[in-house]
C-alpha cells in the first residue's frame, strides 16, 4: 500500500488506476516532461480527495508550487469526471441492484458502498443518513418500491402501507387531504397528526407506553412514602414545640402552614436535584442517538405533581398535629 508523506494509506488500486489514466493521457498530449511523474501526480490527488489536504501542504509535500498543485488536481478531476456516467446511466445502473439507504450511527457503517444482507437478498449501501432511528433497535432502511418488495415477498407486489405526498406549492393542504379520504380504502393524514398516531400507537397499543406510565406511578408513590417519612418524622421529633405553639394560642391553620411550608421546601430540593439530572441524562442519551423530548410544559407538570405529592404526604402530620392535645405533651 503506498503511503501519502503524511502517512495516510490509499488504495493501491485506485492509485494504479489513476495513474494509468494520467499517463495515457498524458501520451495523448505529447507531453515530454512534468515536475511529478504520472505515479506521483495520481497520488497527490487521492491525497487531496481523501484527506482534504490543502494547496500549500501538497506543495510541500510533493515539492511542487501551488499552482502546480492546482493545475494538476483539475487535470485529474477532468479525467476522473468523463469517466463517470450519466446520471441516466447511474439510474439505469441502479435498478438492477439492491440498493438501500441506512443510518450510520446504529449500524456503525462508515462508507457507501458496504454490502449487506436482509432477508438473503444482497444489498448495496448507496447513501448515509445520521439521526434517523426508529423506537426500536430495528434500522429504518430506505429504498425503491422493487427492493422493498423483494425485502418482503410475502406482501405481494401491490401491497402499499404508506405513501408520502408532497402538496404542490399553492394547494391548500386541507382541499388535498379531502380528496384522498374520498378514494376507497385510503386515509391521508398531516404531519402532525401522523405524529400524533405514531405516539398514540407506541403508548396505548404497545407495552412502551405501559411501562412508562407504571414506572412513573412507582416514582409518585416512592416519593409520597419517602416524603410522608420524613415530614411525620419531623412532626414527631418537634411535637413538643408544636404542643407549646398550641398552649401559646396558636391556630390550626398557622400550624398546618408550617408543615405545608415543610412539604414545599422538599418539593423545590426534589425539583432542583431532578430537573439537571433529567437534562444530564437527555443529553447523555442523545450522544447514544435518542432523543428524549423535555419541553417546558413536561418541566411544569412535574413541578406542579412534584408539590400536589409533597403537600399529600404532609396529611398525616398535618393530622398528627390537629389532633394534638397540648396537655398531653407536658403530661409524659
Amino acid at each position: 500500500m503506498p503511503s501519502h508523506p503524511s502517512g495516510m494509506t490509499v488504495s493501491n488500486r485506485a492509485l494504479i488506476m489513476l495513474a494509468d489514466l494520467l499517463r495515457k493521457n498524458r501520451a495523448e498530449l505529447r507531453t515530454r516532461w512534468r515536475r511529478l511523474e504520472s505515479g506521483r501526480q495520481a497520488l497527490l490527488v487521492i491525497a487531496h480527495l481523501r484527506k482534504g489536504e490543502t494547496y500549500a501542504d501538497l506543495a510541500t509535500g510533493f515539492d511542487v508550487g501551488t499552482t502546480t498543485v492546482n493545475r494538476y488536481l483539475r487535470a485529474a478531476l477532468d479525467l476522473l469526471a468523463a469517466m463517470a456516467p450519466t446520471l441516466a446511466q447511474a439510474i439505469e445502473v441502479a435498478r438492477g441492484k439492491a440498493c438501500v439507504i441506512l443510518d450510520a450511527s446504529l449500524l456503525r457503517i462508515d462508507r457507501v458502498g458496504h454490502t449487506a444482507e436482509i432477508a438473503g437478498v444482497r444489498a448495496e449501501v448507496v447513501a448515509l443518513t445520521r439521526g434517523i432511528r426508529s423506537f426500536t433497535t430495528s434500522p429504518i432502511v430506505f429504498s425503491d418500491l422493487r427492493t422493498a418488495r423483494s425485502y418482503l415477498p410475502q406482501l405481494g407486489d401491490e401491497s402499499v402501507t404508506y405513501v408520502l405526498v408532497a402538496v404542490a406549492p399553492g394547494a391548500e393542504i386541507a382541499a388535498v387531504k379531502a380528496r384522498i379520504n374520498a378514494l376507497p380504502h385510503l386515509a391521508a393524514y398531516t404531519t402532525a397528526e401522523m405524529s400524533a398516531r405514531t405516539r398514540s400507537y407506541w403508548s396505548t397499543r404497545t407495552g412502551v407506553g405501559a411501562g412508562f406510565f407504571t414506572t412513573a406511578v412507582l416514582g409518585v408513590i416512592v416519593g409520597f412514602v419517602v416524603v410522608g417519612q420524613i415530614l411525620y418524622s419531623g412532626t414527631l421529633q418537634y411535637l413538643r414545640e408544636y404542643g407549646t405553639l398550641k398552649a401559646m394560642g396558636a391556630r390550626n391553620g398557622a400550624v398546618v402552614r408550617v408543615i405545608l411550608s415543610q412539604a414545599l421546601i422538599s418539593a423545590g430540593l426534589g425539583f432542583a436535584v431532578g430537573a439537571p439530572l433529567a437534562i444530564a441524562m437527555r443529553t447523555a442519551m442523545k450522544g447514544a442517538n435518542l432523543v428524549v423530548a423535555l419541553p417546558p410544559a413536561l418541566y411544569g407538570a412535574t413541578a406542579a405533581i412534584t408539590v400536589v405529592m409533597c403537600a399529600l404526604a404532609a396529611v398525616l402530620s398535618i393530622v398528627k398535629v390537629l389532633w394534638l392535645d397540648p396537655a398531653s405533651v407536658y403530661k409524659s
